[in-house]
């Protein structure tokens, strides 16, 4: 145990040697890290520049690289959750629910279109996201056709 492990309870993996730290790191340098390990990728760096700083010891490059890079992005008015993720922060979201919901019922009827089966029509798969999406289907029409004036805009 390190002797500051108590001061930093936070966190969903456990503190670890260095050679766990480096064996860590190298997954994820490697792309074989599991979907936790990334993560935690953040966490990971924050307790490893902490020990290092701690024990007296030169903080690693990549380290500091990695923090500056991130305090650039805040600086330069990045929200701290979406430039340096934590597991207990969420992301800002780029859209509202309804905004949202508008566009899985635009890319539901996409995808309804586009399936190959012979000869559909919009009209019936506007009828399908109606029921999917439990909403009228003068909604389902009205955010489907909104989102592709909005998505033509942009091709």
């Amino acid at each position: 145990m390190h002797e500051n492990e108590e001061e930093f309870p936070i966190g969903t993996t456990p503190w670890k040697t260095e050679k766990e730290f480096d064996a860590y790191f190298e997954r994820i340098a490697s792309g074989t890290a599991t979907p936790n390990e990334i993560d935690d990728f953040n966490v990971m760096v924050m307790k490893r520049f902490c020990l290092m700083v701690y024990d007296g010891r030169p903080v690693d490059r990549w380290i500091m690289n990695h923090l500056a890079d991130t305090f650039v992005k805040v600086l330069a008015g990045g929200a701290w959750a979406d430039e340096f993720h934590l597991p207990w922060m969420k992301p800002t979201r780029i859209r509202s629910d309804a905004k949202q919901r508008g566009l899985e019922i635009y890319c539901f009827v996409k995808n309804a279109l586009g399936d190959g089966k012979e000869n559909a029509k919009v009209t019936k798969c506007l009828d399908a996201a109606a029921a999917q999406f439990n909403c009228s289907y003068e909604t389902a029409r009205g955010q489907y056709y909104a989102w592709c004036k909005c998505l033509s805009k942009n091709e």
